[in-house]
């Protein structure tokens, strides 16, 4: 199985090249429209009230709304993502490190509750990404 960072690099790279945000949504008249502005560039996407596109398929307002706040919220996303990776890192790495202090421990009684603790904060890093490398899946 990928790990995080592996399964978010291609979605970072690709966001990372993107026009700047944020992006804004104009509606003139009859019809609606995106305009990506960063600087002087602007990109037009029209939705299908006047135009079909190649495919022929229509695009409404809620897919324009989603394209235009997608500038937005897919870097929060993927920082709320890095935070849970880094979240998992430290209890790993605390965990380990409990486990390994354990061992120096005289008392067998305090010695097996810390090596048992830190087992639990590294089990629980590993259930964590995995339930996030899940449902990003193996596709980038």
């Amino acid at each position: 199985m990928s790990d995080m960072s592996t399964l978010l690099a291609p979605i970072r790279e690709r966001e990372t090249a993107a026009t700047e945000g944020p992006w804004e949504v104009r509606r003139g008249g009859d019809f609606q429209n995106i305009q990506i502005h960063a600087g002087s560039l602007w990109i037009d996407v029209v939705d299908g009230s006047h135009q079909t596109p190649p495919d022929g398929e229509w695009i409404d307002s809620p897919d324009i709304d989603f394209i235009a706040s997608a500038r937005t919220d897919i870097p929060r996303l993927l920082s709320a993502l890095e935070a849970v990776e880094a979240l998992a890192q430290q209890w790993h790495a605390r965990g380990e490190h409990d486990m390994a202090f354990s061992k120096t421990i005289q008392d067998e009684d305090i010695a097996m509750e810390l090596l048992t603790h830190g087992a639990g904060m590294v089990e629980n890093a590993r259930h964590i990404r995995n339930a996030v490398t899940a449902a990003l899946g193996e596709q980038a």
